[in-house]
Formats: structure tokens, sequence, C-alpha cells
């Protein structure tokens, strides 16, 4: 029996996963296991999010140091105004942390990388034995 493949949409599109939806699950994954992975993304993407806030904040921190109005500022970092906007109100989903690293260093400002373990990361399970001796 051959089986059927459902025709695309106008746009090219077979299948899109709702907004609600978990798309590993739609990928084949069992339940628990698309739901741990999805989890896993959405706390990666917030980690992200939050290195990029506190960057996006040294930026304005700096527009603001040197008394930059909007249109000032965004000359200086070669965008557009609305683009500006996005990044002072902190709507770092729409950039990638090397694109806020690039107006940083427009703006003169440096990078500095600390690497730092978790305090949960690495830690080994100590197994003790009870000795069999009186």
């Amino acid at each position: 029996m051959k089986s059927q493949v459902k025709a695309a949409n106008l746009d090219g599109v077979m299948h899109v996963t709702g907004i609600d939806g978990n798309v590993f699950e739609d990928l084949g994954f069992g339940k628990q296991a698309a739901k741990q992975m999805q989890e896993k993304v959405v706390h990666e993407i917030a980690q992200r999010n939050e290195i990029k806030r506190v960057m996006v904040d040294g930026l304005k921190q700096e527009i603001s140091r040197r008394g930059l109005s909007a249109l000032e500022a965004a000359k200086v970092l070669d965008i557009s105004r609305p683009r500006l906007s996005d990044i002072t109100h902190f709507k770092v989903e729409k950039f990638s942390i090397d694109y806020v690293c690039d107006l940083m260093a427009r703006m003169g400002q440096t990078v500095q990388v600390v690497i730092a373990t978790s305090p949960n990361m690495g830690k080994r399970v100590r197994k003790t034995r009870k000795s069999t001796e009186p």
C-alpha cells in the first residue's frame, strides 16, 4: 500500500506546530521526551535572552552617559531608529548575542566574557560504603 502524502499549502508548508504545541512531539518523540526537550530549549533561550538583556542595559547606559538623542545614537550605531527602539525597549528576542556585541563595539565598548561553573554543574555523587568490620 502506498503511503499518502499531504499536499502542501500555498506557501509550500506541509505542517505547522501550533503555539501551544510541541514540535518534538510532532517529530515523533514520546510525550515525556518531547516535554523534556522543549523545557530544555525554553531554558536555554531564557539564558541567552538574559545575557542579551545585560548587554543591552550596558549599551543603554552608554547612550545615556553620552547624552545621545535617539537619532544620534542610531547614527553612531548605524541602525534605524525603529531598530534602536527595539533595543532600548529590551526586545532582545529580535537580536543575536553577536549582533549586540557588534553594536557595543560601534559604541566603543568592549565585551568581556567570564566563564564560571554553575554550582549545580559537575557535582559528583559520593558513594559511601558501610564497613563490615567490627
